[in-house]
């Protein structure tokens, strides 16, 4: 993390106003992701999202390192969403296809292979879906997984591999289609 964003966290652990703003925009995307896969729903996700800054904010002191403001926005953002499911008392659909871009050289075939993946990671349960696209379509590395998961570094490894497995499992008979 560059010093310049040190200071930034640094400015709004101060009650920088600016500050805030900034961390804000830098994050919002990422954020809103991690709501949107949790609860599948764009307007509660946008609560969610807002919900998880005014959070943050209003604790922002208690934050020892800068360094590790994105994971634990993300975990923050996580924990809110458990929150919100437990109260609804329902299963959440994480909805795939909006996490990331996959650039294809055919339209035609590249569309085909997004939907099979995404009804395989469908088939996933939500915490396989949620540390598969944290880790492959949002870059987060295992100490950020770390972090938003509360786990150790190890059972992140290990819980990260079962996912891939369970999604390999599921990708199972379209081997040639995919690689194609």
């Amino acid at each position: 993390m560059s010093n310049e964003f040190k200071d930034l966290v640094k400015r709004c652990q101060d009650g920088d106003e600016n500050a805030v703003a900034s961390i804000i925009t830098i994050h919002k995307q990422l954020i809103f992701t991690i709501a949107y896969r949790m609860l599948g729903d764009h307007d509660q996700s946008l609560d969610l999202c807002q919900e998880t800054f005014i959070k943050a904010m209003r604790n922002i002191r208690k934050l020892k390192d800068p360094n590790s403001i994105k994971p634990w926005l993300c975990s923050i953002a996580r924990n809110l969403a458990y929150d919100y499911l437990r109260k609804r008392k329902r299963e959440s659909s994480i909805n795939i296809e909006d996490i990331g871009e996959v650039s294809m050289p055919d339209p035609g075939a590249g569309i085909r292979k997004k939907m099979i993946i995404q009804k395989a990671l469908q088939r996933l349960n939500e915490r396989d879906r949620l540390l598969l696209a944290l880790f492959y379509y949002k870059d987060n590395s295992i100490k950020d997984l770390t972090i938003m998961t509360g786990n150790k570094e190890s059972n992140v490894k290990v819980s990260l591999s079962r996912a891939r497995q369970k999604l390999r499992n599921e990708l199972e008979g379209y081997e040639n289609e995919l690689m194609s």
